[in-house]
């Protein structure tokens, strides 16, 4: 079990709430004394009224992150009852990673077992098309200005959603325009900031 004081809690909130999520307890102290517990939810329930993501879009920002930086914001989509992606993630990641190897940023090494890792992950994710809809869709203004790409990973959440609640759909980014896009236009993006 784990301690904290409160002004060491509140300063790093984010890193203590990861390690509740991976399992831990911690007690929270005020001037030595116990004065709290938190601690994972053993069996997680919905409570009325709070919203819960059952479905994500990742973009290339989250999952390159996570693949070359060991960045764990990707993390937060594993508990989704079903992950998808633009095809224009496969593309992004796949350049990347190129570019990577030709300028030596990554050994031939370090750049196959990056590919057999993607190879791996892509076939858990449901690819949507760039078809007419989500070109039309990325098209048109949105309320936050937008980059091309990122435009076209924000209809592919929209078109993946359909006629669903916006409410249980996520952006999976750590992109920081395309996390504000996505409120704009109702929809939550993860991980939360």
């Amino acid at each position: 079990m784990l301690t904290s004081t409160i002004s060491d809690f509140k300063a790093h909130l984010s890193e203590k709430l990861r390690s509740v999520r991976a399992g831990a307890s911690i007690i929270i102290l005020d001037r030595d004394h116990p004065i709290a517990e938190v601690r994972p939810i053993e069996n997680p329930t919905v409570l009325p009224g709070l919203r819960r993501a059952t479905k994500a879009i990742l973009d290339s920002s989250v999952v390159l992150r996570f693949l070359l930086k060991g960045d764990e914001s990707l993390t937060c989509a594993k508990d989704m009852e079903w992950v998808g992606a633009s095809e224009l993630l496969y593309i992004e990641c796949h350049r990347v990673l190129e570019r990577a190897r030709v300028q030596r940023e990554l050994d031939e090494s370090r750049h196959a077992e990056a590919l057999a890792w993607l190879v791996k992950f892509f076939s858990g994710l449901d690819f949507i098309p760039i078809d007419g809809r989500v070109v039309r869709k990325a098209a048109r203004p949105y309320p936050i200005l937008l980059k091309t790409l990122d435009a076209i990973h924000l209809a592919t959440l929209e078109t993946a959603c359909g006629d669903d609640d916006p409410r249980s759909w996520f952006m999976v980014t750590v992109d920081g325009a395309l996390a504000q896009a996505a409120p704009s236009i109702g929809f939550a993006s993860l991980p939360d900031k």
